[in-house]
């Protein structure tokens, strides 16, 4: 039996796209960081290096690093005038 990475890998091998290293997983969320183990549960074994990136609502990024590794990274959304931060624990 294949993992879902070998499987989705032998895809784009198939179809001539780029490896699964070349793409980001994003996650936009606002105000539901309890659901970040959830998420990351998916993420097993050669998954992990896949974590995905959390953009999450105005002022939400600490709720939200409570959950999160070192190997994540959470941006919060402030608005269009004045971009984003990040803030990795």
């Amino acid at each position: 039996m294949e993992d879902g990475n070998t499987k989705l890998e032998k895809i784009l091998q198939r179809k001539g796209a780029k490896s699964l290293d070349d793409f980001l997983v994003c996650v936009i969320s606002k105000g539901r960081s309890e659901n970040v183990p959830s998420i990351h549960a998916l993420f097993q074994g050669n998954c992990k290096k896949y974590l995905p990136t959390w953009i999450v609502g105005k002022g939400e990024a600490e709720a939200y690093v409570l959950y999160i590794s070192i190997t994540s990274c959470v941006i919060s959304h402030s608005n269009h005038n004045t971009g984003t931060r990040a803030a990795v624990r």
